[in-house]
């Protein structure tokens, strides 16, 4: 009977895990938000700069 319960537990999706896993992708998707921008940026100066 307790086996069945810890089961039920384990195959569900916690609010725990459903936070930890939106952190997990904010912060992704942050990172990747900078990396672009970074690029984004530098493309942006080199072609400003061959324009000029």
């Amino acid at each position: 009977m307790q086996n069945q319960e810890s089961n039920k537990t384990s195959n569900k999706i916690t609010k725990q895990d459903l936070i930890e896993f939106c952190a997990w992708v904010g912060i992704f998707a942050v990172c990747a938000f900078f990396e672009l921008h970074d690029k984004v940026d530098d493309k942006i100066a080199m072609l400003s700069l061959s324009f000029a």
